[in-house]
């Protein structure tokens, strides 16, 4: 993964057009057969169907899930799912909260499974990712430290037993995104500029 030489491909599709909804963050299912994208002000997730892989001009409203227990007084502003495609995790203000879907990669039925109501040194969760083996959550807070926290989990996938570890400051503002490439040692930030940024990991 390098960023250096991206481009745009002139490709984009409009998450108001198709649902009425905006989008504050987004994550694709494995294969990219599907998109997901999380909506603030709906505090809801919403299941966008791609007729061809990774191609976002081909998406379809499918199914869409609403935001419920910790979480459902608060913004859904970030969400990413775990690598089985049988949880999702939003993030909103200092709270967290997992999802179990009865399907993988489908966002309908969605129960709440687990929740924590306040994570360590977060005040404005913007963004969530967890490391491919599940040990360990990110989470970027937007506003008051503007940094992305770091926390180990007790067991894998599972968000309600996690001590925090330390966190980094890149120094560039507000973040809005954060990823990983998968391997790890790459992360990806999304910020206040509207710039995405690549850190090198060690």
């Amino acid at each position: 993964f390098t960023l250096d030489d991206a481009r745009y491909e002139g490709k984009s599709f409009s998450t108001t057009r198709l649902t009425g909804l905006a989008a504050d963050d987004v994550d694709f299912q494995v294969s990219g057969n599907r998109v997901f994208v999380s909506d603030t002000s709906s505090r809801s997730v919403v299941q966008y169907n791609l007729s061809t892989p990774w191609d976002i001009e081909t998406a379809s409203s499918a199914k869409e899930t609403t935001v419920s227990g910790a979480l459902s007084a608060q913004a859904a502003d970030g969400m990413t799912f775990g690598t089985s495609g049988l949880s999702f995790y939003v993030v909103g203000q200092g709270k967290a909260a997992r999802y179990s879907l009865t399907s993988a990669w489908s966002v309908s039925g969605a129960t709440l499974a687990e929740s924590v109501n306040s994570l360590a040194s977060v005040s404005a969760a913007a963004a969530i990712a967890l490391s491919s083996d599940g040990l360990k959550m990110f989470v970027a807070d937007r506003v008051a430290a503007r940094t992305v926290e770091e926390f180990a989990l007790t067991s894998a996938f599972t968000i309600s037993a996690n001590s925090r570890l330390g966190n980094f400051d890149p120094q560039s503002g507000e973040i809005y995104g954060i990823d990983f490439s998968s391997d790890g040692k790459t992360m990806f930030l999304l910020n206040e500029s509207e710039a995405v940024q690549q850190y090198a990991l060690v």
